[in-house]
């Protein structure tokens, strides 16, 4: 059950890490109170989430969502690319935010240019991962997340079917 919870600690935790600089800088001593709202909009569309699971199981998530409640057309269409954006926009800010506090460990005089390659790597990174596997995606998570899980995980990668692209049959 804890592996199933990775990924969404994961995406919790890094958002906090890229946004709590800006928000702070933002929102000055209301911060805390932005986050405790945060908090609580994020707990509502997870019990919608877990909801909507229950009603329509399917691994399409929000895509098949928005078909069930809208039917497939354009307007379902239009608020699927609009997800997508959201993703790339996410992206966005979690390699501006990885540049920005990776940065500061480089001398103040290659600060910048630093900056702007380790936002490119981290993006090109991604995305080279992206293309060679979800696995390795997985790999990665599980590594950067908590070290002690990588070794179960990699066990788990190297045993299916003897292949890092077959993954069919992982209850995770």
């Amino acid at each position: 059950m804890a592996e199933r919870n990775m990924g969404f600690w994961s995406v919790v935790a890094v958002g906090v890490f890229a946004v709590l600089g800006l928000s702070v800088q933002l929102a000055q001593g209301g911060a805390p109170l932005a986050f405790a709202i945060a908090g609580i909009v994020a707990l509502l569309t997870t019990y919608a989430y877990v909801q909507l699971s229950i009603a329509f199981p399917s691994r399409g998530g929000t895509v098949t969502f928005l078909n069930k409640a809208f039917g497939t057309g354009v307007l379902t269409g239009g608020m699927n690319l609009l997800l997508w954006l959201s993703y790339i926009v996410m992206l966005s800010l979690y390699a501006s935010a990885f540049g920005s506090y990776g940065a500061v460990f480089f001398p103040e005089s290659a600060q910048v240019w630093i900056k702007h390659l380790l936002i490119s790597g981290a993006i090109v990174g991604i995305t080279g991962l992206n293309f060679l596997s979800y696995v390795l995606i997985y790999l990665a998570t599980a590594i950067c997340s908590c070290p002690t899980k990588s070794s179960r995980v990699w066990g788990r990668i190297r045993s299916v079917r003897g292949s890092w692209f077959c993954l069919h049959s992982w209850a995770l």
